[in-house]
Parts: structure tokens; sequence; C-alpha cells
């Protein structure tokens, strides 16, 4: 839970590719509004593309279960933001209504090596 009092800054968009940049460009910006340096600003561009790529890409996967094998329209991507004591959080979410299904990763595979979710043990 944060506290009161904090900066913070939400931005909700369609997941599509091009949230990506508009997730970066409203990062840049609220942390530039709070006065940041130039080194967290940065950092936190390349962490927000990182999550908001995933989010996109898990975000618009239909549920094998419920639906055909088109990805929902209405799939939409969170970013939320916040600076609290000098740090600064990030949260991204997704439309999608499970956890990530872990895969295993080749060694030349570019993607696969992300978090694992909660049922993992980690």
């Amino acid at each position: 839970m944060r506290a009161c009092g904090e900066d913070s800054s939400h931005l909700t968009l369609p997941s599509l590719p091009g949230a990506v940049a508009w997730a970066r460009r409203h990062a840049e910006s609220s942390l530039r509004a709070w006065q940041l340096d130039a080194d967290t600003v940065e950092t936190t561009r390349l962490v927000v593309s990182e999550l908001v790529t995933n989010a996109v890409r898990c975000g618009r996967e239909t549920p094998p279960a419920t639906a055909p094998d088109a990805a929902d329209p209405a799939a939409r991507v969170t970013l939320v933001l916040w600076l609290l004591d000098g740090q600064v959080g990030i949260e991204v979410c997704d439309s999608h209504p499970g956890w990530p299904v872990a895969a295993a990763a080749g060694p030349h595979a570019e993607t696969g090596r992300g978090r694992p979710g909660p049922s993992s043990g980690m």
C-alpha cells in the first residue's frame, strides 16, 4: 500500500505495439516533473519499455478456453508510476485474466526468461 502524499501517475493504453512508446514518453515526462536525475529517468524508461512490451505481448493473447484465435480488441495495458522517499515504483498490468505460464527458453531464444508466475515457488 502506498502512503498519502506521494507523487504518482497513471496511464492506460490499448494493448498495441504503439503503447510502448507512449508509456516511455509518459514515464520520462513524469520523472522529469518530479525533478529526478537523468540516470534515473533513463533507467526507468528502459524498465518501463521492457515491462510494457511484455504486457502488450501477453495482454493481447486470448485465453485458450474462452475465445477464438483472434486477440482481444479491448485489451489494455496500465502503467502506474510513483515516487516515495526518493524511490521510483513501477507497476504494469495487462488485461489477460491469468498468470504467465513458464516456457522453456532455448540457448538462442529471445524470449522466455522472464519472472516465473506465483505458482512456480519463487
